[in-house]
């Protein structure tokens, strides 16, 4: 008996070895007269009251370290009992530590330091979804640089501590790290290096964090050719720099647009530069336009005017010229007196 009780020690590691909440001392002992019983207390068999010897306990002890746990069927009949004594059934583990107190031992818990009996584990990656950094992506790994409690293969931003993992516009990228917050562009390009995507930047190529847009129209301020005007075609004919829609000389190359005239014409492209003269006309097409044109319809680029009247020369009939040596004056007086001197001469023939 003394052989029998040794060996049995050795074998179970249990103070409840068939696992039915009632500790080996206050177990009763088993009848000798049934020639199944091989050990002296009932807590080595599974439903002694019942059975009697028939199921010893450490028959269901199957990865043999002591403890029972399993469900089972018990042979030849519909009885099903579930022995949850070992904390890590298939794991042979005499310690039985189980740190959380979630009856699952640390040796096979998918959680060992986090209560979670159920045992989840949605991304089949052997992390419990409980503790799992990213339970819903394989990632056994566990890394998580950010030290956000989401790891880095789910994580938005996983250099950016972010634990709430917010993406406003869904495009991958959390809204904490985002270069365009409300715009999904999950390529994240930056051309002008101001922090703002190409895709949300006002100026995509240049630099301009403060994205300002006086005009509104979409274009920022720091790259619009027409800051003050509502633009959005951008169209610069004379490629000086400076919009059609605000250009003073939209056909002409005029970095300074002066106008001098204030006619909201430039000067570098204004018919009258000196005249204010907004409708810009010019009849004979000369360059210059009628409101300052001295002949405005005769064509006289040069604005030649010999007797400086504001009468062009080439619009003038008659021309003050100085009198030749030994005449009587300028053709201005002579004109007349040989008019009334052919006169003269008509009436003496008769």
């Amino acid at each position: 008996m003394i052989a029998l009780l040794t060996a049995l020690t050795a074998h179970a590691a249990s103070d409840d070895v068939n696992c039915n909440g009632v500790t080996a001392s206050e177990e009763p002992l088993v009848s000798f007269t049934d020639p199944n019983c091989q050990y002296t207390s009932a807590d080595y068999y599974l439903s002694y009251a019942t059975f009697g010897c028939l199921y010893p306990a450490l028959d269901y002890d199957l990865d043999n370290d002591g403890y029972v746990g399993a469900t089972i069927t018990l042979p030849g009949t519909e009885i099903t009992l579930v022995l949850t004594c070992d904390v890590c059934e298939g794991i042979a583990e005499t310690s039985q530590d189980d740190s959380d107190g979630d009856r699952v031992g640390d040796a096979c818990d998918l959680c060992p330091e986090s209560y979670d009996p159920d045992q989840d584990d949605s991304d089949d990656d052997g992390i419990g979804d409980v503790c799992d950094v990213c339970p819903d992506f394989i990632d056994p790994d566990q890394s998580d640089d950010d030290g956000d409690g989401v790891g880095d293969a789910c994580d938005t931003c996983p250099d950016i501590g972010d634990a709430v993992n917010t993406d406003s516009d869904d495009d991958g990228i959390g809204d904490v790290c985002d270069n365009c917050l409300d715009t999904s562009n999950p390529g994240q390009a930056d051309a002008d290096d101001d922090g703002l995507g190409n895709d949300c930047d006002i100026c995509p190529s240049d630099a301009d964090a403060d994205q300002a847009d006086a005009d509104g129209d979409g274009i920022g301020d720091v790259c619009d050719v027409c800051p003050d005007v509502i633009d959005p075609d951008q169209s610069d004919s004379d490629d000086d720099g400076i919009g059609d829609g605000c250009d003073v000389c939209p056909a002409t190359y005029d970095t300074a647009q002066d106008d001098g005239d204030d006619d909201g014409v430039g000067d570098a492209c204004d018919v009258c530069a000196e005249e204010s003269d907004p409708d810009q006309e010019d009849t004979d097409g000369d360059g210059v336009g009628d409101a300052c044109d001295s002949c405005p319809d005769i064509a006289n680029a040069g604005q030649e005017d010999n007797n400086s009247n504001g009468l062009g020369d080439a619009c003038e009939t008659i021309t003050d010229e100085p009198a030749e040596p030994g005449g009587c004056g300028s053709k201005a007086v002579l004109l007349p007196l040989m008019l009334l001197g052919g006169g003269l001469f008509r009436r003496r023939a008769r």
